[in-house]
């Protein structure tokens, strides 16, 4: 049992996953202190599996305790875990987990993804012109049609201090890998909140060893006309409409 203890418990827990676990899991009562009142709230949390691979869950705050809910059970299937595999959670801060799993016969750490990962449903969309930028939010932030439990629809960006000085954003490596294909020119960010009506139109800029969001990026994170976006903040972005010229992406900001 040596391979799970942790020298720094203050940023851990652990979870022996039981059949209650695997369609919800309930963070311990005595974790909460160190998660922020204002990450509790968060809609959203981010967990990173055993290949890298990062997965959004739903947060729900109950009288029973916080628990990980809608996009969870995606997490435990496409990992593979099993019965009575213990989890290492460590805590990365506005509410990002990595999970390291360990088998309970010899604490055997799992070193990959066992079971297959599942394509994004997302379908490619016909294209069509510029003009049918309808609503995405709909009630509920995300039209019904565009929810998707993929882990390939979400990735997140933490902004550093180079991002806002140059403007620009840089796309994960195996987002680009399936999403960001040549064709593609442009995106558009629009809010999480559905309140809130703006949009950011943000063109591909393509270099020999990366992809990034440029032209766009910094009216998209000034105080004037964007988000205000500080050095810190964990931008969540979710892709709710894809067609062969251009995304839609959805975006959260946890703020630091």
């Amino acid at each position: 049992m040596e391979k799970f203890v942790y020298p720094d418990r203050t940023h851990h827990f652990y979870k022996v996953l039981l059949k209650e676990d695997e369609t919800r899991m309930r963070i311990p009562e005595t974790f909460y202190p160190r998660i922020s009142r204002e990450s509790q709230s968060c809609e959203w949390a981010v967990v990173q599996g055993l290949g890298g691979a990062h997965w959004v869950t739903k947060v729900n705050k109950t009288q029973d305790g916080i628990y990980l809910e809608e996009g969870w059970e995606v997490f435990v299937q496409e990992n593979g875990l099993q019965m009575y595999d213990y989890l290492v959670f460590k805590y990365h801060g506005c509410m990002q987990f990595s999970v390291k799993v360990f088998t309970m016969s010899g604490g055997i750490p799992r070193k990959e993804c066992l079971a297959p990962v599942r394509a994004s449903p997302l379908s490619e969309e016909r294209d069509e012109s510029d003009e049918d930028d309808e609503d995405v939010s709909g009630a509920n932030g995300i039209e019904p049609r565009f929810i998707s439990r993929s882990s390939s629809r979400f990735f997140r960006i933490t902004v550093q201090p180079s991002y806002l000085k140059c403007n620009y954003l840089p796309i994960p490596w195996g987002v680009r890998r399936e999403h960001f294909h040549d064709d593609l020119k442009k995106v558009k960010i629009v809010n999480s909140d559905a309140s809130d009506a703006r949009a950011w139109r943000i063109k591909i800029l393509r270099l020999k060893n990366d992809i990034r969001l440029s032209r766009g990026v910094a009216d998209f994170a000034n105080k004037k006309n964007g988000l205000n976006l500080k050095v810190g903040d964990v931008c969540h972005f979710k892709i709710v409409k894809k067609r062969s010229h251009k995304l839609v992406l959805q975006v959260q900001v946890l703020r630091d």
